[in-house]
């Protein structure tokens, strides 16, 4: 549900900036992945597939404040596994 989820939001957003946004994310996810970092544990992919189904839920049910606020999480919480990730490298 990853890639194919976040080109289903940004396509229905209709948003410019947002599809744009989401293009560098995933260039840079995708660097990530090439430093060995593809599969993320059992517990992060739940986590993350809770995430999605959370936002969907709450798109189907036009509940913008929420879906707004769970996109927010959901990107935030990325971005803290991908720093966690870029330092695991590190080490």
């Amino acid at each position: 549900m990853g890639i194919e989820f976040h080109a289903a939001i940004a396509e229905a957003s209709q948003s410019i900036e947002l599809q744009r946004v989401l293009q560098s994310l995933r260039n840079q996810i995708q660097l990530v992945m090439v430093g060995g970092l593809a599969s993320l544990s059992n517990s992060r992919a739940e986590t993350v597939h809770a995430e999605h189904l959370k936002l969907i839920a709450a798109i189907a049910e036009k509940n913008s404040g929420l879906a707004e606020r769970l996109a927010s999480d959901h990107v935030l919480s990325a971005r803290d596994r991908l720093v966690h990730a870029n330092a695991e490298v590190v080490e």
